[in-house]
């Protein structure tokens, strides 16, 4: 049997009673589409038992056994009792190696993933981490429709996970995934022909491009901000449906922030209700008639 994400599935040949049976377990990672992890039996090849996913490549695996029951095991990772051409001794392995390579590939593969709505990847605000830029090597123009071919098939991704926007000659694309680690796969296993670079790598190009399409912060944060103040006004008895219509589609006259209170002229002007005045300044049964008119609206 063999197991993973809590799903079981018939693998291999079974080997209870079988004292001094040896268990090898082989991973092959020569090619990021075709990683897989295999296991022998007393020298026996199984058969492939996981493929790997491309977002994995170059990230280091560790072994790890478990069991039930009463049960005993010794590891080896050098001098193996049987000798598999073109696998080499986990012990050659360098920790220092590992260590300095792959550390930040560790904890960018396993970082918690925000969720992407479609509005934000059609905007391409999204994560740094899942943004491609991809170049054709030979300098011609990328086929849209067969790099989202190419994604769909390889990266098992369905149609609205990807949003793209090409140059102006058409030789270079940037992508914006739902997932960092479909953007991983991608740079790790590129299309054809294609070079694959992630957001710290962009070209001159590619940065313009992203710039182009990013909403700024000023226009998000003011779409943010009118949406909040018109739902909190929604159920207040002195706006119409007309006016918080209007808060919800107009920005801030005067071209101020929010916050800041617009001219009298402007506040004529626009037909909308001055602001309240301030409780502080009211006298105290006016105040107390208030509340009361409040908490009877909730």
């Amino acid at each position: 049997m063999k197991s993973n994400a809590g799903k079981f599935e018939p693998y291999g040949e079974v080997y209870e009673g079988m004292p001094g049976a040896v268990i090898t377990c082989l991973l092959d990672r020569r090619e990021p589409r075709r990683s897989t992890i295999s296991f022998c039996l007393n020298g026996m090849h199984l058969g492939v038992a996981f493929r790997l996913p491309a977002w994995l490549a170059e990230v280091p695996l560790f072994p790890a056994i478990c069991g039930r029951e009463d049960w005993r095991a010794a590891c080896r990772f050098r001098d193996l009792h049987f000798s598999h051409g073109g696998f080499r001794d986990l012990d050659e392995a360098s920790s220092a190696h590992l260590a300095a390579s792959h550390g930040s590939d560790v904890t960018a593969v396993f970082a918690a993933a925000p969720l992407v709505d479609l509005r934000e990847l059609r905007e391409f605000d999204v994560p740094d981490e899942n943004l491609v830029e991809l170049q054709n090597v030979k300098g011609k123009p990328i086929a849209g429709d067969e790099l989202r071919r190419s994604l769909l098939h390889e990266h098992a991704i369905i149609n609205d996970d990807i949003q793209t926007k090409y140059s102006a000659d058409g030789c270079m694309v940037v992508v914006a995934f739902t997932s960092h680690r479909v953007a991983r796969s991608v740079v790790a296993a590129p299309p054809l022909d294609l070079k694959a670079f992630l957001r710290p790598d962009f070209s001159a190009a590619a940065q313009s491009l992203l710039a182009s399409q990013r909403p700024t912060k000023a226009a998000t944060t003011d779409a943010v901000a009118r949406r909040l103040i018109a739902a909190a006004l929604d159920r207040d008895s002195l706006l119409s449906r007309k006016q918080l219509r209007q808060i919800r589609a107009q920005p801030v006259q005067g071209g101020g922030s929010f916050g800041r209170e617009p001219s009298p002229s402007a506040a004529s002007g626009s037909g909308l209700r001055r602001p309240p005045p301030d409780w502080r300044r009211l006298p105290e049964e006016s105040v107390r008639l208030r509340r009361l008119q409040l908490n009877a609206l909730q």
